[in-house]
């Protein structure tokens, strides 16, 4: 300004340096919308990730109280090295989003895990009770041929030894059914529609 109201600068050469500056400007302009936007999608990023590790918490308590209500005398090794795996990995989660600085790409990482042990573990949860429902039923469909059929009686037994002390419920479901197969044919089959129909009423 003070070149110009001196007549010391050409119009044109102030004009190459206002336009240049212009420019400038709108570049910083862009720039800073950019991270503007990348902070607000990074905050919105981690509320979310602090949420699902909530809604995973919150999972497991309800896997953990729905087994507890089942009443089981136990349960299988895999399940609990997945069930304690997965809560300390949640937990390092947990802590990993507590940090004042946090490290987002390790932390989706971490995440990711989360998800795919909750859902596997959710699996598990459903399969075992399952097993164990049709243990009982089946167990009691194979009882009726321990008059006319031998061998019925030792294979509840040794199931009912296997379910209570070892907490295998796949090997003694799978114990009564091929026995119960071996004496009735197709009773399995039915024992287990039966459980799918009454499943599908209660949801």
């Amino acid at each position: 300004n003070e070149r110009l109201k001196e007549q010391a600068i050409p119009y044109s050469i102030v004009y190459d340096v206002l336009d240049a500056m212009f420019n400038q400007l709108d570049h910083l302009n862009n720039e800073y919308r950019k991270v503007s936007e990348y902070l607000e999608s990074y905050r919105k990023e981690e509320v979310e990730l602090k949420n699902d590790m909530l809604a995973m918490e919150q999972a497991m308590y309800e896997m953990k109280r729905y087994l507890e209500n089942e009443r089981l005398p136990g349960l299988p090794k895999d399940y609990l090295e997945l069930f304690f795996s997965t809560s300390n990995r949640i937990e390092n989660l947990s802590v990993e989003l507590s940090r004042s600085k946090i490290q987002l790409i390790e932390i989706r990482k971490i995440h990711k895990m989360c998800q795919e042990d909750v859902t596997q573990l959710g699996e598990m949860t459903n399969e075992l009770v399952r097993q164990v429902e049709l243990l009982e039923r089946t167990s009691q469909r194979l009882y009726r041929y321990k008059d006319s059929h031998k061998g019925i009686l030792e294979t509840i037994r040794y199931s009912e030894s296997l379910f209570t002390e070892d907490y295998d419920y796949d090997t003694a479901l799978r114990l009564v059914r091929e026995k119960l197969e071996n004496v009735d044919p197709g009773a399995y089959d039915e024992v287990v529609a039966n459980y799918e129909t009454e499943i599908a009423q209660e949801d």
